[in-house]
């Protein structure tokens, strides 16, 4: 429900309803996009409720929406109409609200804009409470919205989002407590309240009139500029969407969990700190029934042509040249037993000092966490008292990470974070052998005047985010904008529009910009020793005869064969170039070129034993 509005001189402003609308298409396109691109929210649904809709309205027969008055049939019809229903989002949702865009007047359908079109002023708080209650009974109905769920998982998040630019809708403080009341009654249905104030205004709108009392929290409530900020509203859509972008819940498990079967430790949400986006993938469709078909792979035996069973499949693994058998439940049997507990959990071993941890030794992505007091009452206060005692220390924690039962455990790091969240960054840290030793000779130092240049030249192509997060400076993918605006193009029968490359980096720019500091530090580079030629791994050719070898003597290694050996490059290397090279040492040139290069290990090997 709208309240009046004042148009501009130049009557080009969006109405309420007009803005609405653009931003309910957009976020279509935008939760379509999400899912092809990220493969989340695939159930997602969107719907759109129109509410405050005068009972004495005029409805068009055939679905002809012309201002004729020949086809009118006046009936009392209700003050809610479900304009969208609650689905996830297809092209049939968008082009329906660009039809509304396009050939309908919804305010005038409805009579939702100004009061004066309803033949007064109604009962905003009997319009609004029936809207909370078709809303409620629209989320249980809806197919995509699951309320019954397994005991380990949480059941479907529900938001509400009311678009309006009336600030009041209760005439007195006793309708405004019945609304709050069944306000209160759909939030502990689990339906989350937000409001979107929506432009233009005669005044500021005042939230603290009614919708505090209404609202689920009032944490990124904002008015919209007058001129009808699109891209604001939909970054609060989005803002929203990604709170519940839930990566697992998993206990964690604190030293002598053992003892204490029965406590479940404190209830941690994961969240990831990045999507992977990319484009869909093709799809074969029916044509009869236009959908999607499945594939499903079978092996049929060649002689007898029965379909071979998933438990007779064997899978082999090399193990000291030799092939040993194992099947599926086996590797996941040995994944299990490698892991401190047969269930996800996060298990914490202890604490180190803060300066131990290297910020270099990154093996997968990292990832937050954070308390979840729905599964556990407390966890979040547990959680935050715990990273307080661990920031006055100095010290991060150390743990297993099993976020699946079939998975194999990761040992990580929980890093506190300095703020007020009371979150954790879990860092994935590398095993022993997963390590690369740095050998003596490779490490260089360099000297004061090299650094200094170094760091002016950095310095001056940093980028510069003015205070504001890394992520919201961040280009979008061009290739992915360009693809999906081809597929809308198609779909939706617009035209192709090309999208804005922000990643292209402008080379001239950049370069007048840091030229001088390039050239500073490349003079304060030191000289070579002896201009050295690119490097090739071909060696010279040498002598097929066995009488030139000295066969009483190891003969010395090349350096740049040394050098291959410690960056662990030989088998880059041709069979030709391997055999020239044993050739050349006098080793044994038949064989795989697996034999070659441990014979050429061995003998680098020998080499640098006797050193």
């Amino acid at each position: 429900m709208f309240e009046r509005y004042i148009q501009d001189e130049n009557g080009q402003a969006l109405s309420p309803m007009e803005l609405s609308l653009n931003a309910i298409s957009k976020l279509l396109r935008m939760r379509i996009r999400a899912v092809a691109e990220s493969k989340t929210g695939r159930r997602n649904g969107v719907g759109v409720l129109l509410y405050g809709c005068n009972t004495l309205r005029s409805m068009r027969s055939n679905g002809d929406f012309s201002d004729s008055d020949g086809d009118r049939e006046e009936k009392i019809l209700p003050s809610t109409h479900e304009l969208l229903e609650l689905t996830p989002p297809g092209i049939e949702q968008v082009l329906g609200i660009q039809a509304c865009l396009e050939k309908r007047d919804l305010e005038k359908e409805f009579s939702v804009g100004n009061s004066e079109d309803r033949g007064g002023e109604e009962d905003g708080a009997q319009l609004l409470r029936t809207a909370l209650h078709e809303a409620n009974k629209v989320f249980m109905h809806a197919k995509c919205v699951k309320t019954e769920t397994p005991s380990n998982k949480l059941p479907d998040a529900k938001a509400l989002w009311i678009f309006t630019n009336h600030d009041n809708p209760c005439s007195n403080e006793g309708d405004a407590k019945q609304v709050a009341a069944i306000a209160k009654d759909a939030i502990d249905n689990g339906i989350d309240i937000n409001l979107l104030p929506l432009p233009p205004r005669e005044k500021q709108f005042d939230r603290s009139l009614f919708y505090d009392e209404v609202l689920s929290s009032s944490d990124g409530i904002e008015e919209f500029a007058e001129d009808g900020d699109v891209e604001a509203i939909l970054d609060s859509f989005d803002r929203a969407i990604h709170k519940v972008r839930k990566y697992t819940v998993i206990p964690l498990l604190l030293p002598g969990w053992k003892d204490r079967e029965d406590d479940t430790g404190i209830m941690l949400d994961i969240y990831s700190r990045m999507q992977i986006k990319t484009k869909p993938s093709s799809v074969t469709v029916h044509q009869e029934l236009n959908r999607a078909t499945l594939k499903k792979s079978k092996i049929i035996e060649a002689d007898t042509g029965s379909e071979v069973m998933p438990s007779r499949i064997h899978s082999y693994a090399e193990f000291c040249g030799g092939r040993v058998t194992i099947r599926k439940d086996d590797i996941s049997k040995l994944k299990s037993l490698c892991n401190s507990n047969d269930k996800p959990s996060l298990m914490l071993f202890g604490f180190k000092k803060m300066h131990t941890l290297s910020k270099t030794n990154l093996s997968h992505k990292p990832l937050l966490a954070f308390g979840n007091d729905v599964l556990v009452q407390g966890s979040r206060k547990a959680l935050f008292n715990l990273k307080q005692s661990m920031l006055k220390k100095g010290v991060y924690a150390v743990g297993e990470f099993v976020h699946r039962k079939t998975y194999s455990a990761r040992l990580v790091a929980l890093v506190p974070q300095q703020d007020s969240s009371g979150g954790f960054q879990i860092i994935p840290l590398p095993f022993k052998e997963e390590l690369r030793s740095i050998q003596p000779d490779d490490i260089v130092t360099a000297d004061n005047a090299v650094v200094e240049a170094a760091n002016a030249m950095v310095s001056t192509c940093v980028i510069k985010t003015n205070g504001e997060p890394f992520s919201s400076i961040l280009p979008e993918n061009p290739y992915l904008g360009y693809f999906f605006n081809f597929l809308e193009s198609v779909s939706l029968g617009g035209k192709l529009i090309k999208p804005e490359d922000e990643a292209c980096m402008n080379e001239e720019m950049m370069l007048a910009n840091v030229q001088k500091e390039m050239e500073d530090f490349t003079l304060s580079l030191p000289q070579d020793e002896a201009s050295q030629s690119d490097r090739k791994r071909k060696q010279p050719a040498a002598s097929t005869k066995k009488n030139n070898v000295n066969v009483g003597t190891d003969p010395l290694i090349h350096r740049e064969w040394m050098e291959m050996y410690r960056n662990d490059e030989i088998a880059d290397c041709t069979a030709t170039e391997l055999k020239e090279f044993l050739r050349s040492i006098g080793e044994r040139i038949t064989g795989k070129k697996a034999d070659l290069i441990d014979r050429i290990e061995r003998a680098i090997q020998k080499q640098l034993v006797r050193k």
